[in-house]
């Protein structure tokens, strides 16, 4: 444990304010290269509102091979697959950020249906609804027909889809929770809130276009990528809560964690002023805790990964060190 302690906090002390500064002036001066960036564009159009920062730091870590896993793979189906592993983490927020406005339930349920179901004709939505889930369904569309070329799309594209129902249902969840806060707890949290971080289908997508990977180790694979959503889904949580509390969000696990403490009620998260609440949050020892949980996730994977003779396990778990690193340095960017 302590080994790992140090791996986190050797992250957090190398993040000095200078290096911060730089950092953010390299991720804010990336140029996205045209096919991206058309992208983006029309993710902004169609209603999108996130900012171009998080899309710079997605392209970031794509074009490192660690993500979500290195492996040998046909080098013809790279460039493809990092627009596909960067259109799937649109649509996860396309998705996400409809979940996250209450009002936005009608609007959830017809973008799952034309997902799901391509005949499905929309109705009852406004022509800005419309646009959003029909850019929904373009994104969709491009990745299912990308994946459609890879070698292994055939042997693998029934359970890429399984693991994209998960993310459905998963925003499924985090619509009800937020419509009903008392619905909160941190058992279905830790079930459903992970696979969010989509790591588990673009594992798959690499898993399409490898070469030699002995498909006897896919159970011990998708047991290590599920232990990376769960590091993802810590860094994301630690670094994104004032984010949320700005925008009366409170599905993260801060705040079940603040509630089931009884630190602060459901009643005081929605009422109490975001200065107030900000205070009590860095005065308790929540970020600790998940710090903590993810040395101990951390040590797991180590221990597990050399089961797979294809991963390389030095390259996969500096990967998940450069994931953490790029969420606390874009703490409040985000």
């Amino acid at each position: 444990m302590v080994k790992n302690i140090m791996i986190v906090q050797k992250i957090r002390n190398k993040i000095t304010s200078e290096i911060k500064r730089k950092e953010i002036k390299r991720i804010k001066e990336i140029n996205l290269p045209d096919n991206f960036k058309s992208w983006v564009i029309e993710y902004e159009k169609a209603g999108g509102k996130r900012d171009r920062f998080i899309w710079k730091i997605w392209y970031d870590i794509l074009n490192k091979d660690s993500f979500p896993v290195l492996l040998t793979s046909h080098e013809e189906y790279k460039e493809s697959s990092i627009i596909v592993k960067f259109l799937l983490t649109m649509f996860v927020v396309q998705l996400d950020d409809i979940a996250d406005n209450k009002l936005g339930r009608e609007l959830l349920s017809e973008s799952f249906k034309v997902i799901i179901d391509d005949n499905h004709k929309i109705s009852n939505l406004n022509n800005e609804e419309r646009r959003y889930i029909i850019f929904t369904k373009k994104i969709w569309n491009f990745i299912n027909n990308q994946i459609k070329e890879y070698p292994h799309y055939s042997k693998l594209n029934e359970l890429f889809n399984f693991d994209i129902l998960q993310i459905i249902n998963t925003i499924r969840y985090s619509s009800l929770v937020n419509n009903n806060y008392y619905l909160m707890n941190q058992t279905e949290s830790w079930l459903y809130y992970p696979n969010n971080m989509a790591f588990m289908p673009a594992s798959i997508i690499n898993l399409m276009y490898s070469k030699d990977f002995k498909f006897n180790d896919i159970g011990h694979f998708r047991e290590i990528i599920y232990k990376i959503q769960l590091l993802g889904r810590i860094s994301n949580w630690t670094t994104t809560w004032q984010r949320e509390l700005c925008e009366k969000d409170f599905t993260s696990n801060i705040y079940i964690y603040l509630v089931e403490k009884e630190i602060l009620s459901i009643d005081e998260l929605e009422t109490m002023s975001k200065d107030k609440i900000i205070n009590i949050i860095k005065q308790s020892d929540v970020e600790e805790y998940y710090f903590k949980k993810w040395e101990h996730i951390y040590n797991d994977i180590e221990k597990k990964i050399g089961k797979i003779e294809q991963i390389d396990s030095k390259t996969f778990l500096e990967g998940q060190e450069y994931l953490l690193y790029l969420d606390l340095i874009s703490y409040g960017y985000k």
